[in-house]
């Protein structure tokens, strides 16, 4: 037996924000993609804090350049462009959220109806709807 002192390892299990630093450096691409994403749920999320104008307000400045008062200018009916921008971000996130809710709604069931019928007509039939749908 030797006589010096025994070390113990423990493993200590990385956290969560340890994990997605990790990954961050690994994919930066996934990790501005991500960036993006938040900051346009902030922005649908909190549409008031990011204009100053409402987004149907009408104004007889129409077709005005990008200034200070108006970020990207204004349309025929002079209704702030940034403002209907950043409101638009809410519909368009609804809209995708929405759809892939609908997609995995139909697809799960499917796709186990398929995977424990296998093989059988069942899944066959189900695999040539969805070789139909893709095509």
């Amino acid at each position: 037996m030797s006589s010096g002192s025994a070390t113990a390892v423990v493993l200590v299990r990385p956290g969560l924000v340890s994990r997605i630093w990790r990954v961050a450096r690994r994919d930066p691409v996934a990790t501005a993609a991500f960036v993006l994403l938040a900051l346009l749920v902030i922005v649908a999320a909190f549409p008031d804090l990011f204009t100053t104008h409402s987004p149907g307000r009408l104004s007889r400045n129409r077709l005005a350049a990008p200034s200070l008062t108006n970020l990207m200018g204004t349309d025929q009916f002079g209704r702030d462009i940034f403002s209907r921008c950043v409101y638009a971000t809410r519909v368009s996130l609804t809209v995708g959220l929405v759809t892939v809710a609908i997609a995995l709604l139909i697809g799960v069931p499917l796709g186990a109806i398929a995977g424990l019928r296998s093989p059988s007509f069942t899944d066959a039939a189900i695999m040539r709807v969805m070789d139909v749908l893709m095509a």
